[in-house]
C-alpha cells in the first residue's frame, strides 16, 4: 500500500538509503549511507542512525596504542 514518507526540515537521508512508506525522519536527524528506514519508523529529531535496518549510530571506539591515546608512564623504580 502507498503512504507518505516525511523528511522534516534539516534532516539528512544519505546516499543509497531507503525510507519505506509511513516513516518519519525528524528535523536535523541524520540517516547514514546505505541505511534502511523500515515502514512506520520514527527517527527522533537531532539524532543519528545507520544500518540495515537502522539502529542508533555509535562512534567507533578508539584503538589502544593510537597516537591520540598515549601509553601510561611506568612508575620510577625505587
Amino acid at each position: 500500500s502507498l503512504d507518505t514518507v516525511t523528511i522534516d526540515a534539516g534532516a539528512t537521508l544519505a546516499a543509497h538509503s531507503v525510507a519505506l512508506p509511513a516513516s518519519v525522519i525528524g528535523s536535523t536527524a541524520t540517516v547514514g549511507p546505505g541505511s534502511l528506514v523500515m515502514r512506520g519508523d520514527r527517527i527522533p529529531a537531532g539524532t543519528r542512525w545507520q544500518g540495515n535496518p537502522i539502529a542508533p549510530w555509535t562512534p567507533p571506539r578508539k584503538k589502544r596504542g593510537s597516537a591520540s591515546d598515549p601509553k601510561p608512564k611506568k612508575p620510577a623504580a625505587a
